[in-house]
């Protein structure tokens, strides 16, 4: 493993500005970071909401309606079932500007994030056209250590392809809403059946055997899509805090760096000069 002794570590120099300077830059960086551990408790307390919403409404249904669930499987109401691959030449295959190519990391509950995402070319892209992603589909990663992480694919996506990690799931839309169908498989319930289907498996995956097998309670389509509308109203009140928290994590990394290198002086009695 790589290390360093504690001789070599103890002999470092660092360049450190006077105590009271110190102070000045620790009392900035703690502010921020109450600032951020208060978007953080923002974020638990909807996902709080959210799980206790969508426990209720996918047992129950709406509230004040009766609503009928019939228990089916994603392949009685799915057109397609399926994952892509690894374009040839693996990472030597991306390209800087192109089609979005859609990894296990990008798929997350609250819906993609493409901050990172890998682009491939229109003729790779073409090659792989039977993982052609379109909007409404649902996505779950079905390998790793983020397997069960699933949402849908919005409406301004219109083009994008996904590598062998992410299983692309194309709903019979007079049957189920992709709405309704990711958050069933977010829930609780929804990640307990994903754990049992890859039970005693050689490694971490979900086949699409597995996946076709997953059960669903299924309401009346209406009831589907209300169920979808709220759950998705929390989705991106989620999204929009977590953009937040990323942002002010951003703005910390880049305050101590400037703190450090003395881009930004501070004094005790002003915090900027």
């Amino acid at each position: 493993m790589k290390n360093i002794s504690q001789n070599r570590f103890l002999g470092m120099e660092v360049d450190t500005p006077p105590l009271p300077e110190q102070q000045k830059m620790a009392a900035i960086l703690s502010s921020m970071d109450e600032t951020i551990e208060r978007t953080t408790v923002v974020i638990d307390q909807i996902h709080a909401v959210k799980k206790a919403m969508m426990q209720e409404l996918l047992t129950q249904g709406i509230p004040g309606r009766h609503t009928r669930f019939e228990r089916t499987r994603i392949g009685e109401m799915a057109l397609f079932v399926g994952s892509g691959s690894t374009p040839r030449g693996g990472h030597q295959a991306y390209v800087a500007a192109g089609i979005p190519f859609l990894r296990s990391q990008n798929v997350h509950f609250e819906g993609l994030r493409l901050e990172d995402v890998a682009h491939i070319s229109i003729s790779t892209h073409e090659a792989m056209f039977r993982t052609q992603v379109r909007p409404g589909d649902v996505l779950l990663n079905i390998t790793g250590a983020s397997i069960g992480r699933c949402t849908t694919v919005p409406d301004g996506l219109q083009t994008a392809n996904v590598n062998q990690h992410v299983c692309i799931i194309r709903l019979d839309p007079a049957k189920a809403e992709p709405a309704f169908v990711s958050a069933a498989l977010s829930s609780d319930a929804g990640q307990r059946e994903i754990n049992n289907a890859q039970a005693g498996l050689s490694r971490q995956g979900l086949n699409f055997q597995g996946v076709r097998g997953l059960p669903i309670d299924l309401p009346p389509i209406e009831a589907q899509r209300e169920i979808a509308r709220q759950s998705e109203g929390l989705n991106r009140r989620i999204a929009c805090e977590q953009k937040v928290e990323l942002a002010l994590r951003q703005l910390k990394s880049a305050l101590l760096s400037a703190l450090l290198s003395g881009e930004i002086q501070v004094t005790p009695d002003k915090a900027f000069s």
